[in-house]
């Protein structure tokens, strides 16, 4: 990171934003560039404000997105346990995919969404990104769909209890 960079920090008053500030302070970032705003600052009571905000180029365009994407997530998203468990999935595997392995997808996820965002830009990013969680989500579905037919071998499912 250049120390010539400007860096908002969001939430620099709690505990993880304190310590983003601390940590860039330490690396020899000039306070000058670094970037905090308290909740008078950044009031989202003040209408004016918030119509200010929704009045940008676009702005109603991505936040359509941003909703499709969210409502796809709330949707999908807690149909994967009961999938699992429609699958015939053990307890333990079950555990181990949601917890051990969801974490590990998500951290490696927001490393290469963060890389894909400073080396393509926040477009590309998202849409890829968006273009991957809804081929998850279908791939989801195509295995609940599939779950009875899907055979290696003499019969031995790729998902046995």
């Amino acid at each position: 990171m250049d120390t010539s960079d400007t860096i908002y920090v969001a939430g620099h008053r709690g505990m993880a934003g304190s310590a983003i500030v601390r940590h860039l302070r330490a690396a020899g970032h000039p306070p000058a560039r670094i970037v905090t705003r308290s909740h008078a600052d950044l009031d989202l009571t003040d209408q004016a404000a918030v119509r200010a905000f929704f009045a940008r180029p676009r702005m109603v365009r991505w936040l359509v997105l941003l909703a499709c994407f969210k409502v796809g997530d709330a949707i999908g998203s807690p149909m994967v346990k009961p999938l699992l468990v429609d699958v015939k999935m053990t307890t333990t595997q079950i555990g181990f995919i949601s917890g051990t392995l969801g974490s590990a997808v998500a951290l490696v996820g927001a490393l290469v969404g963060g890389w894909m965002a400073g080396r393509f830009g926040r477009v590309p990013a998202l849409v890829v990104g968006g273009l991957v969680h809804a081929s998850l989500m279908a791939g989801y579905a195509l295995g609940s769909s599939l779950e009875n037919s899907v055979v290696i071998g003499d019969d031995h499912r790729v998902f046995r209890q």
